[in-house]
């Protein structure tokens, strides 16, 4: 409480003014809150360096006091319906990290923001009660990185006033002009771009007109533009991976067709628009050198092993790689992170709650939700190349899919609106509710309950 007070009072007021005026509508409505989160984490590198003069400031408690009783107060007057085996994992994650903690003798108040992306995937979790919700949040992640997208294109144009002062020391990582975006990082840029790549594709290969296809192809160009902004070749692998994932489980010629479209268009535009053009030819050099980045991989997860072996059930606890060599350190690997933190037990948990994600996605499919569970599988699928040359159990937006993953399995199943004759008042009721659970209403839709 003590960090919170020290925050300007001008700041906690206007917070204090807007959570009043906005807490009716936020019960109401509880998917903005997931929104606002998502924001809020969103822009967090760019408040601390510009708002806050770099200074840390309390995320998940400002969270859980701004957030937590209004979802709180929605919960309880929709009478929410949550899978306990979800909420139970989650926590149990969270459990591992804190045990870690005490096992260790470590400081609680001075790492309890290794808390802070469990709590984060709750909030989106607890959040989501509907289809038309997740589409909501859905159209607030695309915005964000099109912002995202655009501040990195300045970046790799040369503007170097678009990069934030904590972001000049990864501006050229590898030798590579890095667009960093608002992000604080190339590796969280990419990252976040690549989660847009198989919602794109989904929605390309279930179009249903020609409105349809156009927006898949902005989308797809965002999702692009930003991994190759980046120059990050686990997101391009992620990518590809995302994509495969998509097309397998919608196995056609005219998915070959859109894919070879794809592809197509995509070499196109990497020639013709100059800031993409060079931002791909630096990915292509990127990923046909072994860099000393590279070289360096298997020596830094080998020193993630190593500082696992001191504690191999619980872990060392946040931070435990660092400790173990005497300076700050990355074995650049979240699975070798987490293994080295929370031990043996806590990979098992981050494991199974990661597979039960991609498997809710999946089984959402057979439900009614064909189209939202084949795009969040792909996204899954898409993030986990990242996560395994990078480390990021600690970035809380990664934590963003599985936990619309998990939410997408426990709405309540899709009857298809095909296997019951409608016809007059009916048809047209039906109709109304097929119009309001379209994502990207206006423009078609990625899903409908007729797909």
């Amino acid at each position: 409480m003590e960090v919170i007070l020290n925050i300007p009072l001008h700041y906690l007021v206007a917070a204090l003014l807007l959570w009043l005026l906005g807490f009716y509508w936020l019960v109401k409505h509880p998917e903005w809150i997931a929104a606002l989160v998502l924001a809020f984490f969103f822009f967090m590198p760019a408040l601390v360096d510009l708002a806050f003069g770099g200074k840390k400031i309390p995320t998940g408690q400002l969270t859980l006091l701004i957030f937590g009783p209004p979802l709180l107060a929605s919960m309880l007057i929709r009478k929410t319906i949550v899978k306990l085996v979800d909420v139970a994992l989650l926590l149990a994650y969270a459990a591992c990290i804190a045990m870690a903690i005490l096992v260790n003798g470590l400081s609680f108040w001075e790492v309890k923001s290794a808390l802070v992306p469990v709590f984060f995937a709750l909030l989106i979790y607890l959040s989501i009660h509907s289809r038309p919700a997740l589409y909501r949040l859905l159209w607030v992640y695309v915005l964000l990185i099109l912002v995202n997208t655009i501040v990195q294109g300045l970046q790799r144009a040369g503007f170097m006033w678009a990069y934030l002062p904590s972001e000049l020391e990864v501006a050229q990582a590898g030798g590579f002009v890095r667009g960093v975006g608002l992000s604080g990082h190339f590796a969280m840029a990419g990252l976040y771009a690549v989660v847009v790549f198989p919602i794109a594709a989904t929605l390309f290969v279930f179009a249903g007109n020609l409105r349809q296809r156009i927006l898949a192809v902005v989308l797809g160009l965002i999702g692009l533009a930003g991994v190759v902004f980046a120059v990050l070749r686990a997101a391009l692998i992620g990518a590809v991976l995302g994509g495969i994932d998509v097309l397998w489980r919608r196995r056609s010629v005219r998915t070959l067709s859109a894919v070879g479209a794809m592809l197509v268009l995509s070499l196109v535009l990497t020639v013709v628009i100059p800031p993409l053009h060079e931002a791909a030819l630096a990915m292509l050099t990127h990923a046909t050198t072994i860099d000393d980045s590279a070289r360096n991989r298997p020596r830094l997860a080998e020193m993630g092993l190593a500082a696992w072996e001191e504690s191999p059930i619980l872990g060392g606890g946040p931070n435990a790689v660092d400790r173990h060599v005497g300076f700050p350190a990355d074995p650049h690997n979240t699975f070798v992170n987490v293994l080295a933190e929370t031990g043996v037990v806590g990979l098992g948990v981050f494991l199974t709650v990661l597979g039960r994600a991609y498997f809710s996605a999946v089984r959402a499919i057979h439900r009614g939700y064909r189209q939202e569970g084949t795009a969040l599988a792909g996204a899954l699928v898409a993030t986990l190349p990242v996560a395994f040359f990078h480390s990021l159990n600690y970035i809380v937006l990664f934590w963003f899919v599985p936990a619309l993953c998990l939410a997408l399995g426990r709405l309540p199943k899709q009857r298809h609106a095909g296997m019951v004759p409608m016809t007059g008042k009916k048809h047209a009721i039906g109709k109304k509710r097929h119009e309001k659970t379209t994502l990207f209403r206006g423009a078609g839709g990625l899903s409908s309950i007729q797909s």
